[in-house]
């Protein structure tokens, strides 16, 4: 079994990483992420374990082809998995180590691996001979342990430049910048960017440019390279910063709040606003 002791970058499988491999315990950034939504989410993950979800299986198979790491795929030959034996097969593939996937889902994650190997920008931030894919990072910082798994991480600066180039692969429904903005914010994805940068200078003392490789689902699986913006990336580190506080008094005090104890107000978001007011426009000159 892996023990981490000292800050550093390890080679280590995905279910080490995730069962967390540290004395005591670390923080990544889902854990920051599940305690600004509330202590309490992160605290019951933390003991009853993740709530696995089938949904999970077309992202990590995606991820599979594209970094060309991961666990290997079983193609379950059956379109529906409600049947006897499309879930013992299921099951089998799980007990396995395998990442079960459909046959329609398979060709699918295929397309998209195809689609980034012609995509000229995609393919030299994930070349092999730059980097290494998957990799865990653990750190140290006043006295708690942090941990995070880049997608993909530069070896050293490419081009005579001072920086590493970390990247993250994300399948997504709308990858144009416009539509990924929506899930930066709508999953955290600014978090993760800022946990990750810190993670990768607090081990290797380089700056980190952090870019995502945006892909759609559906065809024809267009990719998008996308960097946040500072402002992006400050707000980002700004909720990091207060997810490592909460996190740091709820293990003192051993107090793991929900949501607050009092009548909540909701408000309209500014695109529900201003939707509103254009159709108010258009009704009264209608």
């Amino acid at each position: 079994m892996t023990v981490v002791l000292e800050q550093g970058i390890y080679e280590m499988d995905e279910a080490t990483y995730h069962a967390d491999p540290v004395v005591g315990t670390s923080l990544s950034a889902t854990g920051a992420k599940r305690i600004l939504e509330a202590p309490a989410k992160y605290h019951h993950a933390q003991n009853s374990g993740e709530v696995y979800k089938s949904v999970f299986d077309f992202g990590t198979a995606a991820h599979t082809l594209v970094l060309g790491t991961g666990r290997p795929l079983a193609v379950i030959p059956f379109d529906e998995w409600r049947s006897k034996d499309a879930k013992q097969a299921v099951q089998d593939a799980r007990d396995a180590g395998e990442v079960p996937i459909k046959p329609k889902d398979m060709a699918t994650v295929e397309a998209m691996a195809e689609q980034i190997r012609q995509h000229p920008l995609a393919v030299a931030l994930l070349d092999p001979t730059k980097g290494k894919a998957e990799q865990s990072v653990f750190w140290e910082w006043d006295g708690d342990w942090y941990r995070a798994r880049p997608d993909f991480m530069d070896d050293l600066p490419r081009d005579g430049r001072d920086y590493l180039i970390v990247v993250d692969y994300k399948s997504t429904p709308d990858a144009s910048t416009r539509g990924f903005e929506k899930s930066i914010v709508n999953f955290g994805y600014h978090v993760q960017a800022a946990h990750y940068s810190s993670g990768v200078t607090a081990v290797t003392g380089m700056p980190v440019k952090f870019l995502f490789i945006a892909q759609e689902k559906t065809a024809p699986y267009l990719v998008n390279v996308i960097e946040l913006s500072s402002e992006l990336l400050l707000i980002g580190s700004e909720r990091m910063d207060r997810a490592m506080h909460v996190w740091r008094e709820c293990r003192r005090t051993g107090i793991w709040p929900g949501y607050e104890v009092k009548v909540q107000r909701a408000i309209a978001p500014t695109r529900t606003s201003d939707q509103h007011e254009e159709d108010m426009d258009n009704w009264r000159t209608a």
